[in-house]
Formats: structure tokens, sequence, C-alpha cells
């Protein structure tokens, strides 16, 4: 499995060898990973409501969850559309698999990894499946090296 920015220098490479300017296909790339890797994950954060206050902004107004649920179902194609970017982000998957991974997560200290894995197993075939995606669209696109040689 590549990492993430293994994951960004291949797409770069990838974008290098089919566009016309290499110039232009790092500063492709580069704005691609600061959306996927930097703006998606801030969208989820920033606009879920239980993130703008420490305790959540339910608890913190003191609105019990029966009332919580019928706010939120007012809210259920925002969430969808925020649950939807936050899920497209590598750094959210490598987050949630790290975290699982090291501890840091309460439900998963002390556990065993290969318990962990079982558990965190949909984080890790995303991170791989976005490598093998990369990887794939590398070799199936024809090469242009003549992109590449400088004028």
């Amino acid at each position: 499995m590549t990492s993430p920015v293994g994951s960004f220098f291949l797409l770069g490479l990838i974008l290098a060898l089919h566009m016309r300017r290499p110039a232009h296909a790092i500063m492709a790339a580069f704005a691609i990973w600061l959306t996927l890797v930097l703006i998606a994950p801030q969208i989820g954060d920033t606009l879920d409501p239980d993130n703008q206050v420490g305790a959540g902004v339910f608890r913190t107004l003191g609105i019990a969850k029966p009332q919580e649920k019928q706010i939120m179902t007012s809210f259920a194609t925002y969430e969808t559309v925020r649950d939807g970017i936050e899920q497209l982000s590598p750094a959210k998957h490598l987050e949630r698999w790290c975290f699982a991974a090291l501890g840091i997560k309460e439900i998963y200290y002390g556990q065993p990894l290969v318990t962990v894995m079982r558990d965190r197993w949909s984080d890790a075939a995303w991170l791989i499946g976005l490598s093998a995606a990369l990887l794939a669209a590398l070799f199936m696109l024809p090469f242009n090296i003549a992109n590449l040689k400088k004028d």
C-alpha cells in the first residue's frame, strides 16, 4: 500500500505523463491533494454540529435525545452531504485506521491488533483501493514520455 504522500506523487506522475506541461500536472495533483486531504475533512468536521462546542451542541443547550433526533431529521439531506464529503477524504480513513491501530480511540485501547483490524477493515480497504486505482491508472493509460522531455 502506498502512503498518502506516495499517492500524491503517483498522481503527479500520472498527470505529468498525460498533460502537455509537467508544471500544470504538478499543480493539478497538488490541487486534488489539497481538496482530498485538507479541505474535505475540514468541511466534514466543521459542518458537524456536535464539533462546534466541546461537549456537543445539543448537550450544551440541554436538549434531550428524543428532541435531538427530531431536530436532526430536518437536516437529513445536510447530514448526508456532510458525511459524503467526509467519506471521500483519504485523510479521514487514514486517521480512523491509525487512531484504532494505536489505541487512541478508547474502545480499541489494549485490544489486539487483529481485533482492531477486523473492525476497521473498511478504512484499510478504502486506502488500498485508492492506491490500487492510482497504480492501475498509471499502467492502463498510454504513456507519453515526450511530455517529460524539455523543449
